[in-house]
């Protein structure tokens, strides 16, 4: 039976709430992508000599209701961690993940930036919200706002062939330029497709080798000396709305249709060269739900 939240410790703590379905195992599996070692003992997962997350904690109704968390996330994640802040968010700068508003007198750095970057990222992963001590701002990332996917590969497919492919999914597809014009293209290690979808902005695939692969792909023995990645990413009409926390409405409204595109893309990809699909927080994906 977990621990039950007190208000005073999610007072001192920066908290990461979740559905009461999540597992820890969940949490850990994400937190292996971004730190090496990691250890996990009964209600603790240690990130690293400074940090470890603690939990799931039970929160009650009036617990909840004290700290305005959604009813519905009832399990929650203490962070300990170190005190790292550095300068002040820059006057009406943009901030898609609310940490800005979240520390307006300093953002978190080096360790502790690295800890809030991740309960961010898992949160909006696991359909969770974060709530930071201090400030007691709370922030809800909603999955749809990062909507690029990435596919990495031991295979190399040359342009010809990555636009066959990129065409079965959209047939607005086109070679990029960093292709087109290329004298030698025997020694050609990245290329783009694009593709212009009018009102909805353009989608675009970015295609190259890399010598270092993301934290996921540390433990996969084809990536030890490095990868093919395909990288598919969203270009809207006003690229200011994705740095936006609360994007305009049809902003909102285009990403939810254009996420089953782009894991469309991504399926096609994958269905090709195989390989491992990853977020844009860097977390595996299964094919299966694409």
């Amino acid at each position: 039976m977990p621990q039950r939240l007190t208000e005073a410790l999610a007072k001192t703590h920066h908290l990461m709430a979740l559905a009461a379905d999540i597992e820890p195992e969940e949490v850990e599996l994400l937190a292996r992508t971004r730190w090496r070692g990691v250890q996990v003992e009964m209600g603790e997962i240690t990130l690293s000599r400074y940090s470890s997350l603690f939990g799931p904690y039970h929160v009650s109704p009036a617990v909840g209701a004290a700290l305005e968390l959604p009813r519905a996330l009832n399990r929650t994640w203490l962070a300990t961690t170190l005190t790292e802040r550095g300068d002040r968010p820059l006057p009406r700068s943009l901030d898609p993940t609310g940490v800005a508003r979240a520390f307006p007198d300093g953002l978190p750095v080096r360790e502790e930036g690295r800890v809030v970057d991740f309960m961010v990222a898992a949160a909006r992963r696991l359909g969770g919200v974060v709530r930071f001590y201090g400030s007691n701002v709370m922030v809800a990332p909603v999955p749809d706002a990062a909507l690029d996917l990435a596919v990495y590969s031991s295979l190399w497919m040359e342009p010809d062939a990555a636009l066959a492919i990129a065409k079965a999914a959209v047939p607005r597809f086109e070679m990029g330029i960093n292709w087109a014009g290329l004298e030698a293209p025997q020694t050609l290690d990245r290329y783009a497709l694009s593709a212009d979808l009018g009102p909805a902005g353009t989608v675009v695939i970015e295609i190259s080798g890399t010598s270092e692969v993301p934290g996921a792909l540390r433990d996969v023995s084809w990536a030890d000396g490095g990868a093919v990645s395909y990288q598919v990413k969203w270009l809207p009409r006003d690229p200011r709305h994705l740095a936006m926390e609360f994007p305009p409405p049809d902003h909102c409204a285009a990403r939810v249709k254009m996420a089953e595109l782009m894991a469309g893309i991504a399926r096609v990809i994958y269905h090709t060269v195989g390989g491992e699909v990853l977020d844009s927080d860097g977390f595996p994906i299964d094919p299966a739900d694409l």
